[in-house]
């Protein structure tokens, strides 16, 4: 009780802050689970109380803990891009769709989602070759590492950004569209792909 009275006067806080009281707590629990364990065994307790017991407990953390707290945005990564896509999707001048960058490919769902009609590509929102690349799509959709990460802007490609979708722990999915048709091959198809830091292999140890 120090540690959590002491924690509620600290401005920051911090997973951390509460190990000091994690010893005791365990304790305590050790305490708890012999005493159960003892009355188990003279047969003071029903074991099919427990059991149920044991059940309700683990559904109702799971999911206070599923929805409530630090995990919660883990259940909606995707959906932001999935959004974005059926978007695209419903658009009838749709003649190409990029994910950009190509690195977040994992996040869409590649032709399970996106119609057939629509080829998809791997783009990048800056460099030498973005702005031919951009003749092969008319949609786009951006997204970041995570929220606080800025996202891709395709604004100097002459796209207009159409709207945004939450991502979970990404970047909000965004959708960009210019008019005018498409180019077909003017830029990569989108494929799945390590990042840099694991395609290159490790320099030679001496």
């Amino acid at each position: 009780l120090f540690n959590v009275a002491l924690l509620m006067v600290v401005e920051m806080k911090s997973p951390r802050y509460m190990y000091p009281g994690i010893p005791l707590v365990l304790t305590l629990s050790g305490i708890g689970m012999a005493e159960l364990a003892l009355r188990l065994w003279e047969g003071r307790v029903r074991t099919a109380w427990l059991a149920a017991g044991g059940i309700v407990f683990v559904a109702v953390m799971s999911g206070l803990l599923g929805a409530f707290s630090h995990f919660a945005p883990h259940w909606l990564v995707g959906r932001g891009t999935m959004l974005a896509t059926r978007q695209v999707n419903a658009a009838p001048d749709a003649c190409g769709l990029a994910i950009v960058p190509g690195s977040a490919w994992w996040l869409s769902g590649g032709y399970v989602s996106t119609a057939p009609r629509i080829p998809l590509y791997g783009a990048q929102a800056t460099g030498a070759q973005a702005e031919a690349q951009s003749a092969a799509f008319n949609y786009a959709i951006t997204t970041a590492d995570a929220p606080s990460d800025p996202l891709p802007d395709l604004a100097p490609l002459g796209f207009a950004r159409l709207a945004c979708y939450g991502n979970g722990t990404r970047g909000d999915a965004c959708v960009w569209h210019r008019p005018g048709a498409c180019t077909p091959g003017a830029a990569p198809p989108l494929t799945a792909s390590l990042p840099d830091w694991l395609e290159k292999p490790a320099a030679p140890s001496r």
